[in-house]
């Protein structure tokens, strides 16, 4: 997850600065924002995607037992499988 997640969130990262410089600049269009827009809105997605897809792996591998034990260390409600996820990185 690390690998993947690390790799999208740099070109976030390069995206958002890009998208700052055009504005500083004065140079960028409608046309420019929107598609500058679209792309880090299509990263952060594959980026909270990534984050998922690994979570749904490791309820997987684990026991329910071991499952209410990993969602109350993230921050999770619901108890066995029960993840919240409109609560997600917030405690």
């Amino acid at each position: 997850m690390k690998a993947e997640a690390v790799g999208l969130s740099r070109k976030i990262i390069y995206k958002e600065k890009e998208l700052n410089e055009s504005f500083a600049g004065g140079g960028i269009t409608e046309a420019g924002l929107k598609r500058a827009v679209g792309e880090i809105a299509s990263l952060r997605g594959a980026l909270r995607t990534v984050h998922l897809k690994y979570h749904l792996k490791m309820k997987k591998l684990l026991s329910p037992h071991q499952i209410t034990l990993y969602d109350r260390a993230r921050g999770y409600s619901g108890g066995a499988g029960g993840m919240d996820h409109n609560k997600h990185g917030t405690r």
